[in-house]
């Protein structure tokens, strides 16, 4: 999957802009095109479900958001294509908690849906990795993303 360098710069300002909280975001489109992007609420910060975590060490993507970005995208025959979110200053890895919000029952829980993670430290995105679904390994697989 090839993530357009507008797109990537649009992750970054995001990130650098939400720092000190993880930024989310969604990225919709087809299987051969990536079309639009969503900045979307983290409100971690009010999850009852999860209140340990806060918008500095995790992301919980507004509900009414997802809804409407996914309505609007099947509206234009899309799907979504990934899932992004920063890391305050940490590296972008697949934490355990991505890959546990990411998978139902060992199942990734949006098939076909690539994680891109941006590691923000002091406002600075250093790094960003593309995140897919291995079936054999049955786990997330990362690569680098080259930052512009």
């Amino acid at each position: 999957m090839r993530i357009p360098p507008d797109m990537l710069a649009e992750m970054l300002r995001h990130a650098r802009a939400a720092w000190p909280a993880e930024a989310c975001g969604i990225i919709t489109g087809t299987t051969g095109a990536l079309t639009h992007l969503a900045r979307c609420t983290n409100v971690q910060d009010a999850d009852p479900q999860n209140p340990a975590r806060t918008a500095r060490d995790g992301y919980t993507i507004d509900p009414g958001e997802m809804f409407r970005i996914l309505r609007d995208a099947r509206g234009r025959g899309e799907d979504i294509r990934i899932i992004y979110h920063s890391h305050v200053d940490a590296g972008a890895y697949f934490s355990p908690e991505d890959r546990r919000m990411a998978t139902w029952d060992g199942e990734p829980l949006y098939p076909g849906v690539g994680y891109v993670v941006i590691g923000v430290f002091g406002r600075v995105p250093r790094e960003a990795s593309l995140f897919r679904w291995n079936g054999e390994a049955r786990d997330f697989e990362g690569a680098p993303l080259e930052i512009p």
